[in-house]
Order: structure tokens, then C-alpha cells, then sequence
């Protein structure tokens, strides 16, 4: 009886079917994936689909998860004609609106009268209510020269005639117990935020971008005047701007706290993989070069290794940081955290050159004629990558953690992980806002998890010892 032939397979497949056993390995990989696929889409899927806001536009501070507002960069419409009334201020059935001319004859912005004055009543004062009027707590009186605000507009407070409000939105209706019935969404008699965001969008549409990224009312004619007439009736009117939820709030500068959470991941993620790139690439030629050559160049070579080891690396890296001056420059900290992180792998790579220099196919090619660059680059290198690769899965959460240390000390990238971080330790309570500090943690402690984890499967899968052990 014959026995079947064995299949043979490669290191790499074996190391492969090993870590697809490794469940945990794998899931890390799998929320790894997630996270890297979801922050380098962020510009074309997670802002204009998913959150709807960009990492730019400002909103209300402190907002808390769930609250609402007009996306500034991607503004949708809910296709409610009644609306068109409340900004057809004359009742005439259209919107007028009219190309500004400078001096030369050159066209400038689009003015739209009645939509100006409805965007002043949003700002001035719709969305200005609280900072003018909550000057009292509960339901108690508002004393003159006295500021208690507790987050809520009762009658007493609200503007009672057109004496209360400026000169130039008096006339309008805004005052009064009419006006507050109108405003009172729910019919609880307090006005809260919402519901002043929610009656204000009816006014807002100064927000749709233009072809150049300005604000303006040339957006909104581009979007609605479908006949090129400057005019908008109410058959070419698309409705009110929508109003957006802040998945998880926004920040002390009223951002959206997970559009940046998209691509705060991916420039950590950059950073991290970019950092250990310039390490390798460093390490791997200096170890090289080093075991190959051996002797005094071997000697003098890892003498400098252990030197630098001795050396604070950080406090190098925020010394040349604050010399050269480019503490948000994605490029200078990539390069200082790669260079200060090579020495491992430098002394890593020679030991493996110093087992396989003597090895029959180096031989070979030396009897070949083979040049010392090509034995190193195409033989000897590749050769020695295994542990090279597994230091590197554990390399790229060190370099995301040195980054979030930097940025605590107002030295790291204004967009990453940690800067979220450490804005939201500064600048917000973790009693009142804990979602500004929470949810950047939280993402930033899981990539960590799962790099490691990955890292730690990474090298079991690639242990010699264990072969055929799974």
C-alpha cells in the first residue's frame, strides 16, 4: 500500500493557517481593518454619509450626544414646501435674488434679501437666546445686573415686547407670548436648545457650500434656481435644511467628536505604520551592513547602538520639535518617532545576518562574484525579516502611544487621537462633557488592544518551534 503523497507548503502559509486559528488575533485584525478602512474613507463616505458633518465646520460648544444641527458642508433638504412661507417674507411666491457688481463690472456674491433677514432672526437671535436672556434659574424672576443661567428659557426670561431686542429685529414678531408658544415645541413652557435649533432651521441657508467652499446664498441658488432666473418659486423650493444628529457631541469647539474620531484614527494609524516604515528601513540596513561586515566595523557599529541607547530618546525628539518649530507637521514627527525607534531592530537584523553569513547559499554567491550590496539586499535581508516582521506588529501601538504623549505636551498632530484627548482633558469637565475625553480614549485604548493583540499573534505564528503544533 502507497501512502499519498505529503503536500509540502511555505513558512508564510504556515504562519498564515496558524494565525487564522488564533481567534483573538484574528478578531483584532478584523477591527483593525474596520477602523483603518472607515478613518482613510472618512473624506468620501464617513463625513458625507455616515456623520454628515466635516472635521472643520464649528457648531454649538459642548453638545451631547444625540443633539442635532445643519451640516455646514453637507446640507440635505427634507422636500417640505410648506416651509417656503416662512422665508417668502412678502408673500409674493418667490424668493428674489440678485448678482452684486463690482467697480470694473466683475460679479461678486448673490444677495437674497428676504433669505439675509431670515439668516439674521436665526443667528441674532434664535440661536443668541441663551447668551442674551438665560439670566435665571428654574422659573424664579431675572434680576437686572444678575446672571444665573441654568440652560432653559422660561417666560419670565424671554423677551416680553420689541424693547427687549435689537433695533433691527423689532417688527418682526419675535417678542411676546406668541412668540413663545411658536418656539415652545413640546408645550412644557421652557425653551431648551433643541427646540430653538429645530425652529431655526427654517431660516438657515447661508450654509449650502459653494462651488470655491464659501458660505453664502450662491450655494443655495445653485442648488434650487433650476431656470437661472435668480428667482426661487415654491415649485423649484427643495424644503428646510435637515437637521443632523451628533453621534457623540461635539467638542469645546463645537466639532463633530466622531468625524473626528474618523480621521483622527487614520493619521494615528499613518503615523504609526509610517514611523515604523523609516525605523526598518533604518534599522534593517545599519544591522545589515554591521553583522555582514563584522569585526571592528561590527564593534564600532553597535558600540554607537548602545551610546544612543543610553540617550533620553523623547526628550530628543521634543527638543528638535521646539528647535525646528513643526509641532503640526505630520512629516517632521513621523520621521523623528521612526528614527528614534531603529536601534532594536538594527541589533535584531545583525544577529540574523551574523547565523547566516556562513550559510552555504551566501557562500555561493560570494564564489559567484557577487557584490557585497546585492548578497546583503537580495539574501541576506530578506532572510532575516521574520523577527523583523513580528517587531514591527508590536512597534506601530509604541509609536501611537509616543504621538499621544507628544500631544499632552502640545507637541503631537492637532487632528490625532491623543490632541482629541488632550483638548478634552483641558478643556471640558469630565463630570459635565466626559464624552469629549471618553470616546477618544475609548478608541485609542482599542487600537492599542488590537495591535498588540495582533503583534502577539504575529509572533506565535511565525515560531519556529511551533510548527505542526496546530
Amino acid at each position: 500500500m502507497t501512502t499519498p503523497p505529503t503536500t509540502g507548503t511555505s513558512l508564510g502559509k504556515d504562519a498564515w493557517r496558524r494565525l487564522k486559528a488564533n481567534r483573538l488575533a484574528m478578531a483584532s485584525l478584523i477591527v483593525i481593518g474596520l477602523i483603518a478602512v472607515l478613518g482613510y474613507t472618512a473624506p468620501i463616505i464617513g463625513s458625507p454619509l455616515i456623520t454628515h458633518f466635516s472635521p472643520t465646520e464649528q457648531h454649538q460648544r459642548n453638545m451631547p450626544p444625540g443633539a442635532r444641527d445643519i451640516s455646514d458642508e453637507y446640507p440635505t433638504y427634507d422636500g417640505d414646501s410648506r416651509a417656503f412661507a416662512i422665508i417668502d417674507l412678502d408673500g409674493d411666491g418667490v424668493i428674489k435674488c440678485k448678482r452684486t457688481t463690482f467697480a470694473g463690472g466683475a460679479e461678486g456674491p448673490v444677495d437674497c434679501p428676504e433669505l439675509a433677514l431670515a439668516e439674521k432672526v436665526a443667528k441674532d437671535f434664535l440661536l443668541a437666546i441663551f447668551a442674551n436672556f438665560d439670566r435665571a434659574t428654574g422659573d424664579a424672576e431675572p434680576v437686572a445686573g444678575k446672571r444665573d443661567a441654568d440652560g432653559a428659557i422660561t417666560f419670565r426670561e424671554f423677551p416680553k415686547d420689541d424693547l427687549d431686542l435689537p433695533k433691527d429685529l423689532r417688527g418682526l414678531g419675535l417678542a411676546g407670548p406668541d412668540s413663545f408658544r411658536r418656539l415652545d415645541l413640546d408645550g412644557d413652557n421652557v425653551l431648551l436648545p433643541w427646540e430653538l435649533i429645530e425652529s431655526s432651521r427654517y431660516l438657515r441657508y447661508s450654509t449650502v457650500p459653494t462651488g470655491g467652499g464659501q458660505r453664502g446664498f450662491d450655494g443655495f441658488v445653485a442648488k434650487f434656481d433650476t431656470n437661472l432666473d435668480l428667482q426661487i418659486s415654491k415649485s423649484e423650493y427643495r424644503g428646510a435644511p435637515e437637521l443632523r444628529s451628533f453621534l457623540l457631541g461635539t467638542d469645546y469647539n463645537g466639532r463633530d467628536i466622531m468625524t473626528r474620531l474618523l480621521f483622527g484614527a487614520r493619521l494615528s494609524i499613518t503615523i504609526g505604520l509610517l514611523s515604523t516604515l523609516v525605523s526598518l528601513l533604518i534599522g534593517v540596513l545599519y544591522g545589515a551592513i554591521s553583522g555582514y561586515v563584522g569585526g571592528r566595523v561590527d564593534n564600532l557599529m553597535m558600540r554607537v547602538v548602545d551610546i544612543l541607547y543610553g540617550l533620553p530618546f523623547m526628550f530628543l525628539v521634543i527638543l528638535i520639535m521646539v528647535v525646528v518649530d513643526k509641532r503640526d507637521d505630520a512629516v517632521t514627527v513621523f520621521i523623528l518617532l521612526g528614527c528614534v525607534q531603529w536601534l532594536t531592530t538594527a541589533r535584531v537584523v545583525r544577529g540574523q545576518v551574523l547565523s547566516l553569513k556562513r550559510r552555504e547559499f551566501i557562500e555561493a554567491q560570494r564564489a559567484l562574484g557577487a557584490r557585497n550590496r546585492t548578497i546583503i539586499l537580495r539574501h541576506l535581508v530578506p532572510n532575516a525579516l521574520g523577527p523583523v516582521i513580528v517587531y514591527a506588529t508590536l512597534l506601530v501601538p509604541a509609536v501611537i502611544i509616543e504621538e499621544a504623549f507628544l500631544s499632552f505636551l502640545g507637541l503631537g498632530l492637532s487632528d490625532s487621537l491623543g490632541k482629541m484627548i488632550s483638548e478634552g482633558a483641558s478643556t471640558a469637565s469630565l463630570a459635565s462633557y466626559q464624552w469629549q475625553i471618553v470616546f477618544p480614549g475609548l478608541l485609542l485604548a482599542l487600537t492599542l488592544f488590537c495591535l498588540n493583540f495582533l503583534g502577539d499573534g504575529v509572533r506565535d505564528a511565525m515560531d519556529p518551534q511551533l510548527r505542526g503544533k496546530r
